[in-house]
């Protein structure tokens, strides 16, 4: 409870100023018990109040509710909660002190924490299982008050200048990011000795437009000690998420071989619902590959969801990621001029800036093969995993910790308060920073077409194809159809293409291990496939790509197929998606798959096909193309319509427009 909390940090600083030698620890002590003390405040205001209704209330039902609320209030502060009640409200308390400084944590694995309480409380007759229902309704309620109306991010032009500014630059974007969604880094364009360059970051492009509170809750799935967690609890709240049909919170259900039948059909029945949701996890995937990635195997069956679907252990991480794009490594093998002799072109993220100079690819009408071809792209890879990995490596010298200190947010975990260190100092038990492969699906469908149709077929000229795609495949439709038509895509169950997308992943691993082994924080850097929702803002800054796309064109999803290649269905979907090497993913890697519904009877058994063959992550949409179309004419008319949006669920007619024509052409591809 918080007085616990309160008591270790005291003691704590008692010690180190016993000591006399560590001021900074004495400080962060000091730090943390302010916060805590600013959260009784919080919660007294809430008893003040309660109380305060309570006595005025004439109804008899809301007076006790008042008194309740405000017993339950001096009982938290006072110590631990020893009832589900308390223990919900001490939840809700703690969340709304995070939002409130800026942390968006997510849920964790809200069914197993809380179960305890509840399964004490129903066995003594304290609460019945209605009654449970009707508080879990109103806590899912709750998380969809908090709305996000102003964003950092969203029109501060983040500049500076290169050279000697470029180290403050560099701290004070990921300071900016650390307090926004979790910890990411930079994500946007950079500069490279042109002076300074001000960050485009149009949120609604890129997608991040809704309540990104990150209220995002893991259910089900293996206990620590290898048991199954499904629990009455569990159902209470894939119940609440069904019946009030908000977008908060987003539910991820975790599945195993030991998993109830009625799990599969509440969670099908969400999704046929039309509900983009729950999201699946298959611990026989994850687990083992969290424990390949050196996590103790206690700690991997007791892995929870980030932002979106990334996978860490609860309580014990902290978790950042940042993109990078495979369609651009092949860009700049194929237009190098466009990104080593433009200024304005320079690399996307600054976890990419500094191995890029003095490498540039050889003359791409020079390279004689497909094996050319491959080896310079898989070497622009390695450059670039190779470069972000050392600036991730070096945020890890206490610049974070003087600019975003987490506090608070630090004695709720494991570490921080054992250590005298913050989260951003590093004092949390796993620092895992992701770089997301993106875009896999153009770059394998890009180099199936290079090998098959210019070095194999030789039906296309390598010639025509540099200038096609160089020049964004003007004046070459009748080629570019050609390729689409003609070369295989990844997403259609052809090995052909398959392979090339495994191949690209695992030099992708490779090279995250080679240079990871390297590190000198404790940071782990843990692969995934994944695009979020970021496959707009992904596309538009990347040039035409030999698999026919056009320049600007967004991405396909997550780790499923480029946009209208999924098109021998959601099942060969999946078997080119299982060909990956998951296991060697640990932060997971996600399968997107839109149903129209009159297939709505295959969601059931696609889950338990997608855990029995050994999936990783699986998002589900149902959803009618038509309605969509609709929607977009005639937004009101549709305020209740739903939709997935990387890895949250937002209300349909709210997305801009960019993003409404994306989810058309999702559902397109599979039919209508």
């Amino acid at each position: 409870g918080l007085v616990g909390l309160h008591r270790i940090a005291e003691d704590k600083l008692d010690e180190v100023r016993r000591k006399g030698t560590e001021p900074e620890k004495e400080a962060w002590y000091e730090s943390v018990i302010i916060s805590l003390d600013g959260l009784k405040i919080l919660i007294q205001r809430y008893r003040d109040t309660a109380s305060e209704l309570a006595d005025s209330e004439t109804d008899r039902t809301r007076k006790g509710e008042l008194q309740e609320l405000a017993g339950i209030s001096q009982n938290l502060m006072n110590g631990p909660p020893k009832t589900f009640r308390e223990a919900l409200q001490a939840f809700h308390f703690a969340y709304i002190a995070f939002c409130s400084t800026m942390n968006m944590p997510p849920l964790g694995r809200f069914d197993q924490y809380l179960w305890p309480y509840l399964k004490r409380d129903l066995e003594i007759g304290a609460i019945t299982l209605d009654k449970a229902q009707d508080l879990i309704d109103d806590s899912f309620l709750r998380f969809n008050e908090l709305l996000q109306t102003y964003n950092l991010l969203d029109d501060s032009p983040y500049a500076a200048v290169a050279g000697e500014g470029l180290t403050e630059a560099r701290a004070t974007s990921i300071g900016s990011w650390s307090s926004f969604m979790g910890g990411k880094t930079s994500q946007e364009r950079v500069f490279e000795g042109v002076g300074t360059y001000t960050l485009p970051n149009r949120m609604d492009v890129w997608g991040g437009v809704y309540s990104l509170w990150m209220a995002n809750m893991a259910l089900a799935g293996l206990t620590p000690e290898g048991e199954d967690g499904t629990n009455p609890l569990t159902y209470l709240c894939i119940n609440a998420k069904y019946r009030l049909k908000m977008p908060q919170p987003n539910l991820y259900v975790r599945f195993h071989d030991g998993s109830p039948p009625e799990l599969y059909e509440r969670v099908a029945d969400c999704i046929r619902a039309g509900l983009s949701g729950p999201s699946i996890y298959c611990d026989e995937v994850i687990v083992p590959s969290q424990e390949k990635a050196g996590i103790p195997l206690e700690h991997a069956r007791d892995y929870t969801c980030d932002g979106c679907w990334e996978v860490h252990v609860q309580g014990r991480t902290q978790f950042k990621y940042s993109l990078h794009s495979a369609p651009e490594w092949l860009d700049r093998v194929l237009c190098p001029e466009r990104w080593w002799d433009e200024p304005e072109n320079l690399p996307l993220y600054v976890e990419a800036m500094d191995p890029y100079r003095d490498s540039k690819p050889p003359d791409p009408y020079r390279l004689s093969s497909f094996n050319e071809v491959m080896e310079s792209f898989k070497e622009q890879l390695d450059l670039g995993i190779k470069g972000f990995i050392e600036v991730a490596d070096s945020m890890w010298d206490g610049r974070l910790s003087s600019i975003a200190p987490l506090p608070l947010f630090s004695a709720f975990t494991e570490g921080p308060l054992e250590s005298g260190k913050d989260i951003t100092q590093g004092g949390i038990q796993y620092v895992v920073h992701a770089p997301f492969l993106t875009g896999l699906s153009h770059a394998a469908d890009s180099l199936a077409a290079i090998k098959k149709l210019c070095f194999e077929e030789k039906v296309i000229e390598w010639r025509e194809l540099l200038d096609a795609v160089r020049n964004n495949w003007e004046g070459k439709e009748p080629l570019r159809q050609l390729v689409r038509t003609r070369a295989p895509a990844y997403g259609t169950d052809v090995d052909y293409v398959d392979d090339i997308a495994r191949e690209i992943v695992e030099c992708y691993v490779e090279s995250l291990r080679k240079h990871g082994s390297k590190a000198k924080s404790k940071t782990r850097f843990h692969g995934c496939v994944g695009t979020f929702e970021w496959y707009i803002g992904m596309g538009s800054v990347v040039g035409a790509t030999p698999d026919g796309r056009l320049a600007g064109e967004p991405f396909g999803a997550n780790a499923g197929p480029s946009m209208g290649r999924g098109v021998t269905g959601p099942t060969a979907v999946m078997n080119s998606f299982l060909k990956l090497p998951l296991i060697d993913l640990p932060t997971g890697s996600c399968l997107d798959v839109a149903m129209s519904p009159r297939s709505d009877l295959l969601v059931e058994p696609f889950i338990k096909s997608f855990i029995e063959r050994r999936g990783s992550v699986l998002n589900i949409s149902v959803n009618d193309v038509e309605q969509l179309r609709a929607a977009m004419k005639e937004p009101d008319k549709y305020r209740d319509l739903k939709i997935r949006v990387g890895g949250w669920e937002a209300f349909f007619v709210d997305l801009p427009p960019e993003m409404q024509k994306w989810q058309v052409q999702k559902f397109e591809q599979y039919g209508t």
